[in-house]
């Protein structure tokens, strides 16, 4: 059995602008030279053979940005190309693995939900309670009022329903009392 990734390059990076411009001005370096050649078979001197060979060329700056913007488009699907060969490979590849051992499989994905789950829900908590403070008017005036219980030997305790609707109809100091389930 051969290793997963074995027929993979390793390709970054990728081909850069400069790379691309070297490659491309050797290039019509080449060509000018061969024709200039061409020409200087048949009789011409050097420098009427080199400045002919550009004549006939053409415009030499257009014709690079022209070969530098299509190499990038090919460049571009060529890379798109191989990634998505390649995610087509993993897939097959952990489908393979999926079907071999489905127990396992099932175990990942349900660790995966509950870790995700467990993020989200410890993220808006903290979002809520340390981002964007509590959800009133003037955060800065809450109180939080406990009833002291000594004798029961606890310092706080829960506040009875009985005691809170007594709070509420006698409160003259506060805009509103509410109960934290």
């Amino acid at each position: 059995m051969t290793p997963r990734n074995a027929g993979r390059q390793f390709r970054i990076p990728w081909r850069t602008g400069p790379r691309i411009r070297a490659e491309l001005d050797t290039e019509l370096q080449f060509h000018l030279d061969m024709r200039t050649e061409e020409l200087m078979s048949t009789g011409m001197n050097r420098d009427d053979a080199r400045r002919e060979a550009e004549r006939e060329f053409g415009d030499l700056s257009y014709t690079r940005r022209y070969c530098e913007i299509q190499d990038r488009g090919a460049d571009r699907d060529v890379r798109r190309a191989e990634w998505l060969a390649e995610l087509v490979e993993d897939l097959k590849w952990t489908m393979r693995g999926i079907r071999r051992r489905p127990s396992f499989a099932a175990i990942v994905a349900i660790t995966l939900a509950l870790g995700v789950g467990a993020n989200a829900a410890v993220f808006s908590v903290l979002n809520t309670v340390l981002l964007h403070g509590a959800p009133y008017r003037e955060p800065d005036r809450l109180v939080a009022i406990d009833e002291n219980n000594v004798p029961g030997g606890a310092r706080y305790s829960d506040v009875a329903a009985a005691e809170y609707l007594d709070w509420t109809t006698a409160s003259r100091s506060f805009e509103g009392i509410a109960t934290a389930c």
